[in-house]
């Protein structure tokens, strides 16, 4: 069985990967993952994706090797 720290730790890598993968996609891509049939429309999703790639985007300086900007 895991530890509460490994399974954090694993947790992190997964949303580090999700993450890292979902800046590299369209918003129009990351809404055809994500859309279910049960679920919110293309457009909204693809609005969700692209307002949180802006937010993504907005939170950390590519120049600061990763880091959050001031």
């Amino acid at each position: 069985m895991k530890t509460r720290e490994q399974a954090l730790r694993d947790l992190g890598l997964m949303v580090a990967e999700f993450t890292a993968e979902f800046r590299t996609q369209t918003p129009e891509e990351a809404a055809h993952r994500a859309w279910r049939p049960d679920g919110p429309s293309m457009e909204e999703l693809t609005e969700r994706c692209a307002a949180l790639q802006q937010r993504l985007a907005g939170e950390v300086d590519s120049s600061s090797c990763g880091l959050p900007a001031d």
